[in-house]
């Protein structure tokens, strides 16, 4: 028991301004924004919190106790009250296109903010497993399958026909044996404990290009351009942010902080991100009935934000 449910509201605003300069001379300003809320809550607390004490932040605890039906959140794979992100993009481009005979040449440029905020939670409620068998990868942890000898007369159980290892899983629930009991704990940069693992991720992103579309002939225009693209390397808004920056076969494994006023960024930036275009479109027979296109790109994308929006479990946060 403890199923989740899950809401997605999004909502999103753009404007642009066309200025007219000369008949062959326009310029283009463009403002988006967007905003996109998706939870993930966990359904039925009020029973799932009854049985054990609540945590000073009143977080209950989950039973895992497979095969039977386990008394957690999400069945037990949520672990957490709730998770969600609040996702946005605010976006400012601004376009100067120019015509001159045959070439029609555009120039830009464009600014994008990136914000996440949001929990992950994992293992935010206690966790009491009682599933022996599988946590040890099918120990027989009721004796099942041994031999009879004059020291064991009693029956055996087929193994081709009985699961030991579901089998004992159902007998440690049964018992009340706990093979795990786990919780994750969050905090703030001075060490004080919090309820959440929240975070709030920033990126600023940058791009130039030019480009030129060429009416060669009558039936044949060439597309030529070039952009640079520079996605900066996402940051936590408060400094609760960290990386492990040394031989992770070394010890001690201590993470870092990572951010402004650290000296260290999460991970280093990427400087190369240059982006060539090229098309054309081609009326073979002149007519205007028949257009062969091709054209060729290259393209740079964001990290998407659950890669490093995963480091909320970093310590020492």
């Amino acid at each position: 028991m403890g199923s989740t449910a899950a809401t997605s509201i999004g909502k999103g605003l753009a404007a642009n301004l066309a200025s007219t300069f000369h008949s062959t001379l326009i310029n283009s300003f463009s403002f988006n924004w967007n905003h996109i809320n998706a939870d993930f809550a966990c359904t039925g607390l009020d029973v799932l919190n009854n049985p054990y004490p609540l945590d000073q932040f009143g977080h209950g605890s989950e039973f895992v106790m497979g095969p039977f039906s386990s008394f957690a959140c999400g069945r037990g794979a949520l672990l957490a009250d709730g998770q969600g992100r609040s996702t946005g993009t605010t976006s400012y481009a601004d376009t100067l296109t120019w015509v001159k005979g045959a070439h029609t040449w555009k120039f830009g440029a464009e600014f994008r903010y990136i914000h996440e905020r949001g929990a992950s939670n994992f293992t935010q409620r206690r966790q009491i497993n009682s599933t022996t068998g599988t946590s040890f990868g099918g120990f027989d942890v009721i004796g099942g399958g041994n031999t009879v000898t004059a020291d064991n007369p009693g029956d055996t159980l087929d193994p081709s026909t009985v699961n030991f290892t579901t089998l004992s899983d159902a007998a440690s629930a049964w018992y009340g044996l706990v093979v795990g009991d786990t919780q994750a704990q969050f905090f703030n940069k001075d060490q004080t404990r919090r309820g959440d693992d929240s975070k709030l991720y920033i990126q600023h992103e940058y791009g130039f290009y030019g480009q030129d579309s060429w009416k060669v002939r009558r039936n044949f225009t060439l597309n030529l351009g070039l952009r640079y693209q520079f996605n900066s390397v996402p940051y936590e808004k408060n400094g609760v942010m960290s990386n492990l920056y040394t031989d992770p076969k070394s010890a001690p494994v201590v993470f870092q902080t990572a951010g402004p006023g650290t000296g260290r960024l999460f991970y280093n930036n990427d400087f190369s991100n240059i982006e060539p275009r090229v098309g054309f479109s081609w009326d073979p027979w002149n007519d205007g009935k028949t257009a062969v296109r091709a054209s060729f790109g290259i393209f740079h994308d964001r990290n998407f934000g659950n890669l490093f929006g995963n480091s909320r479990g970093n310590p020492p946060f």
